[in-house]
């Protein structure tokens, strides 16, 4: 290949930074001798903090991962885990071609560039236990970790060659705008084709809704049908439960339950919505009378049911039928479109009501 079509590569040089400067140094002076692109701390931008998005973007961009292992475990984050090992983790997770270079004897290393403190220290072994099962080059110092960095990086390129970066001539920019133009066109095609289709898929939906609807006031109990719900009641948990029974009809039900599943609602939120509302409708448990100063009373006892028949679900699976409630995961209901139309229509304000205003 021709050396001005040779691809340059961007190699992230990932270490601790201020006991490290000077074998920083000389590692990005090895890459610049290799005429490629190093990039690391030295390269970011002038702020009181390096946003983690900013090294994540940097690392993905890289083709080759240099860490470089010193006396110390570094700065950490809220988690206790450095950031170097952090980026190191990261280099991993993408798949990028990493080369470790560690220092060969570590309790060599002058105390001001080593961590005492027995629990970092403990972080430092274990990182360098992980960083162990690649290939690890050791160094002593910063001219000798510069050769050992000239020598892998060089191999590395050699025999595991990664994407880089390729000068393009004036006739490659033409035809790769070309390429990106069609690509473009081709890419609103394919928009275009899939809202189409999402469009007609919802006509589907839809036109299915409407037939199960439909289908449900024919074959179905629905709507005006009258249901008889069968139920055990108690006036407080301490007495005795009484069983007794509700007709009523499959609509008021459905306009009884259908506020709850607006939004996806669990069975549980539904059960205690069909409680309230065989309470609610029972006459035994309404008040009517007078107080002992002869006040009119009007209203409704507090009671609790449960034991239901049919239960809550069974209510919920003659809906879905009727098309007019959807279920996910088994346990969660939402009205269809079929069910919200339905509903909101039954509470809506139409041009008849003449005496909305009255009633107000």
């Amino acid at each position: 290949m021709d050396k001005k079509n040779q691809p340059r590569y961007q190699i992230f040089v990932s270490s601790t930074f201020r006991d490290l400067k000077e074998e920083r140094e000389a590692v990005l002076n090895a890459i610049l001798k290799l005429h490629q692109f190093p990039m690391g701390m030295e390269t970011f931008p002038a702020a009181n903090s390096t946003p983690w998005e900013l090294i994540e973007r940097l690392i993905e961009d890289s083709d080759y991962y240099v860490l470089i292992i010193g006396g110390k475990y570094g700065s950490v984050d809220d988690d206790g885990v450095s950031y170097t090992e952090k980026e190191y983790d990261l280099a991993v997770k993408l798949g990028r071609h990493i080369l470790v270079f560690m220092h060969e004897s570590p309790e060599n290393i002058p105390i001001n560039k080593s961590d005492l403190d027995p629990d970092v220290k403990m972080k430092l072994d274990a990182f360098r236990k992980k960083a162990s099962k690649h290939h690890v080059n050791t160094w002593t110092n910063a001219a000798d970790l510069q050769i050992k960095v000239l020598a892998s990086l060089s191999l590395a390129i050699a025999n595991f060659p990664q994407v880089g970066w390729v000068k393009a001539s004036g006739q490659d920019n033409k035809d790769l705008m070309r390429q990106i133009i069609h690509l473009h066109m081709d890419m609103n095609k394919m928009s275009a084709k899939f809202t189409e289709l999402e469009a007609k898929n919802k006509e589907l939906q839809l036109f299915n809704e409407s037939i199960l609807a439909e289908m449900g006031t024919n074959d179905l109990a629905g709507g005006e049908d009258k249901i008889l719900i069968k139920f055990r009641f108690s006036k407080n948990r301490n007495t005795k439960f009484r069983i007794s029974e509700l007709e009523t009809t499959w609509d008021d039900v459905f306009y009884g339950l259908a506020n709850s599943m607006k939004n996806w609602a669990i069975l549980n939120k539904i059960e205690s919505e069909y409680s309230s509302y065989i309470s609610e409708h029972y006459s035994e448990f309404s008040v009517e009378g007078t107080d002992s100063n002869g006040q009119k009373l009007i209203g409704q006892i507090e009671v609790f049911v449960e034991s239901p028949v049919p239960t809550a679900d069974q209510i919920l699976d003659q809906f879905i039928l009727l098309g007019l409630v959807e279920n996910k995961e088994g346990i969660k209901y939402k009205l269809t479109t079929a069910g919200l139309n339905k509903y909101l229509r039954y509470f809506a304000f139409y041009k008849s009501d003449d005496n909305q205003a009255d009633e107000l």
